[in-house]
């Protein structure tokens, strides 16, 4: 079982509200995330290419300065999506971290730096989260494409997401390498993802 192949808040499908954080790890630090989206109820509403669409666009807009996500840094799942989100002041910070990345680069080109998140708020909420976050990015991501969705959808005011998201920190360059992999991989293996709820035994699913 591959390090990210896991529920998004829990240990298992169905137990996706739970956080799960590094409690010495300074969640405003420059660097690379691994986020994990899932859908309300882990629905398998995702599949239809318009809203693929919809959410790669969306995700190039909140998370990567408007340009298109690499393939291997945002994948669409039927019930969830996995993306690598790179928070970056500067430049300099984002070439110090990952110096291949693109998306960094795209992200600080205007040579403003990004505001930090107050200390102590939690990346897993994204209310009240100060721009540039963590928490701000995908919380923009997930009001803009439920939005998308809904209209595509015709379901107004129906949820979409799960409240929150999971998030692992990537520390150095092999991580960053498995994790693309990991994107890259996902789609083939759905049939014996853990967050297909064809996997998940039915006791998993009270939580």
């Amino acid at each position: 079982m591959g390090v990210y192949d896991r529920c998004a808040m829990g240990d298992g499908p169905g137990r996706c509200r739970r956080p799960m954080r590094l409690r010495d790890w300074d969640y405003r630090e420059d660097g690379a995330y691994f986020v994990t989206i899932c859908t309300q109820d882990q629905e398998c509403i995702l599949r239809d290419p318009l809203i693929v669409r919809a959410l790669r666009t969306e995700w190039a807009r909140a998370i990567c300065g408007g340009r298109q996500p690499d393939p291997n840094e945002f994948v669409v799942m039927p019930n969830h999506v996995h993306g690598i989100v790179w928070i970056t002041r500067s430049a300099h910070s984002a070439a110090g971290h990952f110096r291949d990345h693109s998306c960094a680069e795209s992200a600080t080109a205007n040579g403003q730096a990004k505001p930090r998140e107050s200390k102590g708020a939690s990346p897993l909420r994204t209310s009240g989260c100060r721009p540039g976050s963590l928490g701000a990015k995908v919380g923009a991501f997930k009001s803009a494409a439920c939005k998308r969705m809904r209209a595509l959808r015709k379901t107004p005011g129906e949820p979409v997401w799960q409240s929150g998201y999971y998030d692992r920190v990537i520390r150095d360059e092999r991580g960053l390498a498995r994790a693309r992999q990991y994107i890259v991989d996902n789609p083939a293996k759905w049939a014996e993802d853990r967050y297909n709820l064809a996997n998940v035994p039915t006791k998993d699913l009270r939580g």
